[in-house]
């Protein structure tokens, strides 16, 4: 009786001691971590299927865009391009337009337009006449403010005429140069031009020069723009002296 309870007490002193292997922690703990993110996964997966249901549409989707021919998609494109509306111009793009319009216009009329070769060697067949002359009466001398002649272009081709020389009787040493529009220096060949052109600053006379103001001899020449004289016209007009205030 006294062994076994010598037996027994030695067995209660005894040291327990418990031997851990590293690598066979680290597994466990591995296996730990795997099974809880095999049930947080799985959690995940019982979710709502809101974002499946989308994503495997949108996958759905593209997957028919591959399967559908090149040719049938981009006649798809076209027939979308066709059907959407036009849009309307804006009031600056209106407003823009009807000045380019008025501008493309303005250059039309000032600019001469030429038909045919142009004539540098006149023979005489452009007929110029002197249709009217219009004056200015002072105190005591006038002016004349204007000439209104025709020209009739008869030659082979295009004439550019580019100014007059006014002269008067009874001032024989003195020419008075009357410019022409830019519009008006290209006349074709069978084309008539009537214009009345004004006389820079007028051509002044008096009653003392000119006696006989009823009947008085005027003479236009008319030049191209090298100095070529074209043709020329006279006509005897009345200057009439009237007393009238400027």
């Amino acid at each position: 009786m006294a062994d076994w309870k010598n037996d027994q007490k030695e067995n209660k002193e005894k040291e327990i001691v418990i031997r851990l292997r590293p690598r066979s922690v680290l597994k466990s703990v591995l296996l730990v971590l795997l099974l809880v993110s095999t049930f947080y996964l799985g959690r995940f997966s019982v979710e709502p299927p809101t974002f499946d249901v989308s994503l495997s549409g949108a996958v759905s989707a593209e997957k028919k865009t591959a399967d559908v021919p090149a040719v049938e998609v981009k006649t798809a494109q076209v027939e979308q391009k066709v059907k959407e509306p036009l849009a309307a111009p804006t009031a600056a793009a209106v407003v823009d337009s009807g000045t380019e319009s008025t501008d493309a216009a303005d250059s039309d009329s000032s600019a001469p337009v030429d038909v045919g070769p142009v004539i540098t060697t006149y023979t005489g067949k452009a007929a110029l006449a002197i249709e009217s002359v219009k004056t200015a009466w002072k105190e005591t001398y006038g002016k004349i403010t204007d000439i209104e002649y025709t020209l009739k272009n008869n030659e082979a081709g295009t004439v550019k005429p580019a100014y007059f020389y006014l002269m008067v009787e009874g001032y024989d040493d003195y020419e008075k140069k009357v410019p022409l529009p830019v519009s008006k220096q290209s006349i074709a060949a069978g084309e008539i031009q009537k214009y009345l052109a004004k006389v820079p600053n007028g051509f002044a006379y008096n009653k003392a020069t000119v006696p006989d103001l009823s009947n008085v001899l005027i003479t236009l020449v008319l030049y191209d723009e090298s100095g070529k004289q074209i043709t020329t016209a006279t006509k005897r007009v009345a200057l009439e002296w009237k007393e009238s205030s400027s």
